[in-house]
């Protein structure tokens, strides 16, 4: 979108809250770290997903104005894809 619309920071955060006093009748002497204990359970599975390698990544036509030009060069996918592996290994092209 040419940094006309940001994306949102993705990420899982384990809800807490605190306990309701029902362990207390089980153990009145239980440690302080009992008094925040997990709601509910949480599972995160990641998905990835590819683009063609052949596909070209552009800013969207729309986003790219006089006041707001094109702000990211044209790539294929796979290009792209390989710069990012690349630099996660501390290489560059």
């Amino acid at each position: 979108t040419n940094d006309v619309w940001v994306s949102t920071l993705h990420r899982v955060i384990v809800p807490t809250g605190t306990n309701d006093g029902a362990a207390e009748d089980a153990d009145a002497d239980a440690d302080a770290d009992m008094a925040t204990q997990v709601v509910e359970r949480r599972q995160s599975v990641a998905f990835f997903v590819n683009a063609n390698g052949d596909a070209v990544v552009e800013p969207i036509p729309t986003c790219v104005t006089e006041t707001n030009p094109a702000r990211y060069e044209a790539v294929t996918a796979g290009e792209y894809l390989m710069r990012k592996h690349l630099a996660s290994m501390g290489k560059g092209i």
